[in-house]
């Protein structure tokens, strides 16, 4: 996270990670519509991430607001099987904005 940082702002993170995300289908599409709706996700997924980067160390806590983003997640519409496409958008985002020099599949 903190070598993301150094190269990249990180709302733009965000940005990317949305860009990507509603390009794997268009029912992931459809439940973002308008730039507006994505840049505020972008800006909430950003400081949602920064924040269970922060906690990673720390299970009870990780767990706490996970417990929190599931169900929110739930009543938004998304289901399993869209947890594949949003790996995949994440790593992909992850990939491109780190670079390959520090990206690397042991990361």
């Amino acid at each position: 996270w903190g070598i993301l940082l150094t190269k990249v702002e990180p709302v733009a993170v965000g940005g990317a990670f949305y860009a990507c995300f509603t390009g794997k289908s268009q029912q992931i599409s459809d439940m973002f519509p308008g730039e507006e709706l994505r840049q505020q996700m972008a800006v909430k997924f950003t400081n949602i991430l920064a924040d269970l980067v922060e906690n990673v160390e720390d299970p009870n806590s990780l767990v706490a607001k996970l417990r929190i983003l599931g169900p929110m997640h739930v009543k938004r519409g998304v289901d399993v099987s869209m947890m594949g496409p949003m790996g995949e958008a994440l790593l992909e985002t992850l990939s491109a904005h780190i670079g390959k020099d520090v990206w690397t599949p042991a990361v």
